[in-house]
């Protein structure tokens, strides 16, 4: 499903076809950047906004195909009180006043996005921090 570049995936019927099982669907225009570096674009896209990322993958001492920049979150899961508390914009339906864990799995099966041939591995969903003190 990777296109060249310029290109959208999916195409509109595909996309309407996934929105029937799936409220997150990853749509993709893939560009070629050949002479930019992963931590480039991100400073370029992130600048000094709050929850960005810049996730890179590597094998040892060798760099992996992708590289995953996130910008312009609309919400955050967080946590007070012991109790699931959405800061932001967050997608209508999601859980909150749970317990967080609860709250997080339900949110991840509600978000579930399909996985799509030709994409990265990780096209959507939760991306953030939890410590091992939050699962103990």
């Amino acid at each position: 499903m990777m296109n060249a570049d310029g290109c959208v995936a999916p195409t509109l019927d595909e996309f309407r076809e996934l929105a029937r099982t799936h409220r997150v669907i990853p749509v993709v225009r893939t560009l070629i950047a050949d002479g930019h570096t992963a931590l480039g674009l991100y400073q370029a896209l992130a600048g000094d906004r709050p929850g960005t990322f810049l996730l890179e993958s590597a094998n040892g001492d060798t760099w992996s195909r992708w590289s995953f920049i996130g910008v312009r979150s609309p919400a955050m899961l967080t946590e007070r009180n012991g109790r699931a508390v959405w800061v932001g914009r967050a997608p209508a339906g999601l859980p909150a006043g749970q317990a967080p864990l609860a709250a997080l799995r339900e949110t991840l099966e509600l978000l579930h996005s399909p996985r799509l041939p030709g994409l990265p591995p990780l096209t959507g969903g939760l991306v953030g921090y939890l410590g091992y003190d939050a699962v103990r």
